[in-house]
């Protein structure tokens, strides 16, 4: 299409140039009075515009239906047909990650706790066996925190379904959580969701956000005549990186509390950017025995209460979640680069799960990816800064993958 244009608009040209040219060498001087000069060149541009056919807007408009026909078989919906004009000239694609080049069909696919992890569906079978059950308490404290801390319900419509075939309205995590917990049910330890979900009564919950990164809920147990230590529950759930600085203590797999250190920590971080590196996304869950909150006071002063009493955390454990990229994402990103489109991903993932995303679906395809220093270490050896304007990948430009964090779009300047 851009060569047929370029094409007619230089033969437009032309005989622009040359009506002129004929007027003022030709036929201004061989027969003279016969067109005056205003009238060449309305000549001129009537040779300019007669390459414009009268069919054209028509036409256009024929084939953009055509084209949005096409794309509504394909289950695409367009409400503009500018749009389809646009979708053309597009030079970049920025994509959301879950639920978009990802099945949005999240699962939780491994457990960890401070000296040890397991996959979720070797847990029945490992705890079942063990000599002493006892030895894997730490399995309940997580199982309600899972349970508790959550802002998924089950559709009650599919509420005789199976686990796994029922119907759950809301966030794909919090989804993928309450299946975990609702599917876990071991005698032996007392983990039995029905049971928990008579024993204690939601409080206060703080929604998970984009600002903090973590969920809160307040939980109470039920009828219970004296209010003693540990009635009242504070439950966290949220990124690691986040939440490890408010924790002090972590939970070993038989339930024992101990000082969360800083060979623990890193422990646990290289556990964190394991799981991440395999497409993974890891919460950290965490509790905090807290006094019952007093009746009548305001949403906001709770919530200010609660966010006073983020600290002395104790790290229960770590959760993997994994969401298995679209089967048809791969190919259509290969379609998609072969147009010269770039492609991006845009996600509130951790680094590390989202560069693993981007690998199985093809986003990035290099071994090495690069950094906003490294991009600026490199910027800084080229001499005659381009305008924003004119900078374009070139044939000649090497393959060149890049991630960027919160914090370096943050820090991005005009040059950048």
């Amino acid at each position: 299409m851009v060569f047929y244009q370029d094409h007619i608009s230089c033969l437009a040209l032309f005989f622009f140039c040359l009506s002129l040219l004929l007027y003022g060498v030709w036929l201004r001087t061989t027969y003279p009075g016969f067109d005056t000069s205003s009238s060449a060149i309305v000549n001129a541009i009537g040779c300019l515009t007669a390459f414009v056919p009268q069919g054209l807007p028509i036409c256009v408009a024929l084939s953009l239906t055509v084209i949005a026909r096409r794309m509504a078989k394909r289950h695409v919906l367009v409400k503009n047909l500018a749009t389809i004009e646009t979708l053309g000239c597009m030079s970049v694609l920025c994509s959301d990650k879950s639920g978009t080049l990802t099945a949005g069909k999240m699962m939780v696919e491994n457990i960890a706790f401070l000296n040890d992890s397991f996959a979720v569906e070797e847990i029945n079978e490992k705890i079942t066996n063990a000599p002493n059950p006892a030895a894997f308490s730490a399995v309940k404290a997580l199982h309600r925190i899972a349970r508790l801390c959550n802002g998924a319900t089950f559709d009650a419509a599919t509420s005789h379904l199976p686990v796994h075939d029922r119907a759950i309205k809301g966030d794909p995590t919090d989804t993928a959580l309450l299946r975990f917990s609702e599917a876990l049910l071991i005698p032996e330890l007392g983990v039995d969701s029905n049971a928990l979900q008579q024993c204690y009564q939601k409080q206060f919950e703080i929604p998970l956000n984009s600002h903090n990164k973590w969920m809160l809920s307040v939980v109470s147990e039920v009828n219970t005549a004296e209010k003693h230590a540990g009635s009242s529950w504070m439950f966290a759930k949220g990124a690691p990186d986040i939440l490890f600085a408010s924790c002090s203590n972590a939970l070993q797999s038989d339930g024992t509390v101990v000082p969360l250190t800083s060979d623990a920590r890193q422990t646990l971080t290289t556990l964190q950017e394991e799981w991440s590196s395999q497409g993974q996304r890891v919460l950290a869950l965490c509790r905090k025995p807290i006094e019952e909150i007093k009746t009548g006071l305001p949403p906001n002063d709770v919530e200010d209460l609660m966010y006073s009493e983020m600290y002395s955390l104790t790290l229960v454990g770590l959760v993997g979640i994994r969401d298995p990229p679209r089967p048809d994402v791969s190919p259509s990103i290969s379609v998609i680069r072969q147009a010269g489109v770039r492609v991006f991903m845009v996600t509130g993932d951790f680094k590390l799960t989202a560069i693993a995303i981007a690998r199985q679906v093809g986003i990035i395809t290099q071994n090495i990816v690069d950094t906003i220093e490294e991009v600026r270490a490199a910027a800084s050896e080229k001499v005659t800064p381009k305008s924003p304007s004119l900078v374009k990948p070139s044939d000649d430009d090497p393959i060149r993958s890049l991630v960027l964090t919160g914090e370096d779009v943050s820090s991005l300047t005009p040059a950048d």
